[in-house]
């Protein structure tokens, strides 16, 4: 059936996610330290070393950091509802496009400290999930909660200059750059938007 074989294709995904996410970690892994050369800085990127820019949002700076950013990302990309895989790949690169190009735009500690992580990502797919409930008759009221609730988080943190209960992390997150969650978050609407634009249009 179509509901048996999305759940493959899930467990499939979240199998090569899960993959990535090792192979982009293998140093935290062994215990020599974050993957420093994967890391997003705009000058190296600049200067040739591209795989920065596309292999950024996998690497992390603690297994704790690797912990939180990759179980949200993870639940997340598998609670999504759409069946598509190209769809679902989109969303997951648009948000983690966003959580790159909007610190890239507004936040000049950027060039300084460079950016890794999952969680704008994951902001994105949290986002897309809210929306994909405002669809279903049952969840719509949940669903316009949740997406408030993150919408405000990520104005919030803009506003403040701080990622939101920070103080009760149990481990090292690194140097956050707030706006990556807003990015990630307007980078999933965006390429959900889209999609729902194709929809139309065919």
């Amino acid at each position: 059936t179509s509901a048996n074989q999305h759940a493959v294709n899930s467990r499939i995904e979240l199998a090569c996610w899960l993959a990535l996410l090792v192979l982009a970690n293998v140093g935290l892994m062994v215990g020599n330290g974050p993957s420093f050369a994967l890391i997003f800085k705009p000058a190296a990127v600049a200067a040739g070393e591209w795989w920065r820019a596309v292999l950024a949002p996998l690497v992390h700076v603690s297994r704790y950091h690797l912990l939180v950013d990759g179980t949200a990302f993870l639940l997340l990309y598998a609670g999504l509802e759409e069946e598509s895989r190209s769809r679902r790949l989109a969303w997951a690169i648009f948000a983690a496009a966003g959580s790159l190009l909007l610190p890239l735009a507004i936040a000049p500690e950027l060039n300084r400290i460079g950016l890794c992580g999952l969680s704008g990502a994951a902001h994105g797919l949290a986002a897309i999930s809210a929306l994909e409930m405002l669809r279903q008759p049952q969840q719509k009221r949940f669903g316009a909660f949740l997406l408030a609730a993150l919408l405000l988080k990520c104005a919030w943190e803009l506003w403040s200059g701080n990622v939101f209960l920070q103080n009760l992390h149990l481990g090292d997150i690194g140097q956050p750059i707030v706006s990556t969650h807003a990015g990630g978050a307007l980078g999933g609407l965006l390429g959900y938007g889209l999609t729902a634009l194709l929809d139309r249009t065919n």
